[in-house]
């Protein structure tokens, strides 16, 4: 551009006379590719399964195109084949049919349809073009918040989830009828009855939480609960490492009270076998090194992210969390524990107990948001001390406040009157049975198995100590 003309358009700008066509353009879209989709879709009912997995009313940027989609939604959802006739009908009783033109608008749509080969291509440029202009919406939102000095956390973590909605979906889920969640149910039915999953969850490792819970469900938060030295870290650990064995699925361990090293010597140790102590002393055995290798080994395939940030807060944990869930990295979060959460930012409580009722409420709408299940670890208050019987209840949470409410599953750890074994209560189960169990525990290696069950992580046993080598 030349000066003068550059010039000019600077001094326009200032006198109001030239708007910058960016303020113009109209945001983005393709008609075009939405008539051909919702042609092949009243040509061939069957196409709309596939294209339902893609779009949704908000898709289609035509007014009247967004009325036939949700048409057909409604048809789709009586269990009614679509066709052009089905469809004209469902207008009518919508009222909206000479909206659009009536039939005869129907019938164009269908006349350039060729071929439904390309279907999934233009229902993913559909959704892009959707997805561009939620974009600019919230960059728009963002900037007028930012003009009006709102605060800055609520407006970086409302635009953050905005974003992470486009990524990975709405979080505000569709509202589901009988039919859809029947043939959810037939469906997980029909993956039982064959054998292609065990269960509803996440594989534990551990059979005895497998019977009470049918795995760990996604979109539930289960709250781990224990005094002070009873274990709760190092079973927290054990179910990572079985999870992420049985399950192949990437887990985040947000490690609030441990540095990240210190929870690999664990790790290590409680694979291996070999002792902890031994280990961070560097006492590693001839005869053990195999072992060690292998448990090196066995610990780099596995998807496991620890987090060691202190004090990290829900609205960090919420942005870290959304991330990796969008790439696909996680299927499950541990948290190591609640009460060393930091305080929210921006955000005032009377009182810690109701500050931890807002974590747990959103840790629990976040487990919902992201569908997948949440682990998070408690301390108990001291009283269970002060009592001759010292198996936890509900009301020993400390800090309480709405955990009991907010948590799907509460589960308790208690040191039992044999030495070596920890005693574990499911106090609280939303869709299954309250009971007991008892696991074996070796705290030199930081590991809980039952008698008959030593390996839940796929490794070798570790090799047993030679009397016969000289060392």
């Amino acid at each position: 551009m030349r000066a003068e003309d550059r010039n000019k358009r600077i001094s326009g700008r200032k006198n109001g006379t030239d708007i910058d066509h960016a303020l113009v353009m109209l945001p983005p879209r393709n008609v075009d590719i939405e008539k051909a989709v919702l042609g092949v879709i009243l040509l061939e009912g069957a196409a709309f399964d596939l294209a339902r997995d893609f779009l949704h009313p908000e898709c289609f940027y035509e007014p009247n195109h967004k009325l036939i989609w949700q048409a057909c939604e409604t048809v789709y959802s009586k269990g009614y084949k679509i066709d052009l006739i089905i469809i004209a009908d469902e207008l009518g009783k919508m009222g909206e049919l000479q909206n659009i033109g009536g039939a005869y608008s129907l019938m164009q749509l269908t006349i350039d349809v060729v071929s439904s080969a390309h279907l999934t291509q233009w229902c993913i440029i559909l959704l892009e073009k959707y997805q561009l202009r939620e974009t600019i919406r919230i960059c728009q939102e963002t900037i007028s918040k930012s003009h009006r000095e709102e605060d800055i956390f609520e407006i970086l973590e409302e635009h953050e989830k905005d974003i992470s909605i486009i990524l990975h979906g709405n979080s505000t889920k569709p509202i589901k009828n009988t039919m859809d969640l029947i043939r959810e149910v037939d469906s997980d039915l029909e993956s039982l009855q064959k054998g292609e999953k065990k269960l509803l969850g996440l594989d534990t490792g551990f059979p005895q939480l497998n019977s009470l819970l049918y795995g760990l469900k996604p979109g539930n938060l289960i709250l781990l609960g224990a005094r002070p030295a009873v274990g709760k870290s190092a079973f927290a650990m054990n179910l990572a490492l079985a999870i992420s064995a049985a399950n192949n699925v990437g887990i985040k361990i947000f490690s609030l009270e441990m540095p990240a090293k210190e929870y690999m010597y664990r790790m290590l140790s409680c694979v291996s076998g070999i002792a902890m102590e031994r280990l961070m002393k560097g006492k590693i055995e001839p005869h053990e090194i195999e072992t060690y290798q292998n448990a090196k080994d066995s610990l780099a395939k596995m998807k496991i992210f620890i987090d060691e940030t202190p004090a990290i807060n829900i609205s960090q944990i919420r942005s870290v969390a959304r991330r990796l869930v969008a790439r696909g990295e996680i299927g499950l979060i541990i948290i190591d524990y609640l009460q060393l959460m930091g305080n929210v930012p921006g955000m005032r409580f009377g009182t810690r107990e109701l500050e931890i009722s807002y974590i747990s409420k959103s840790l629990k709408e976040l487990a919902k948001e992201l569908n997948i299940p949440i682990i998070a670890l408690s301390q108990l208050s001291r009283n269970l001390e002060s009592r001759s019987v010292k198996k936890p209840m509900l009301s020993d949470l400390r800090e309480s406040g709405s955990l009991e409410q907010d948590a799907d599953i509460i589960i308790f750890m208690a040191k039992a009157n044999v030495e070596g074994f920890i005693d574990f209560s499911v106090a609280k189960n939303r869709n299954g049975k309250i009971d007991e169990f008892e696991l074996m525990v070796d705290f030199a290696i930081q590991k809980f198995f039952h008698r008959d069950s030593w390996n839940q992580f796929n490794t070798p046993k570790p090799v047993a100590e030679d009397p016969r080598l000289p060392f």
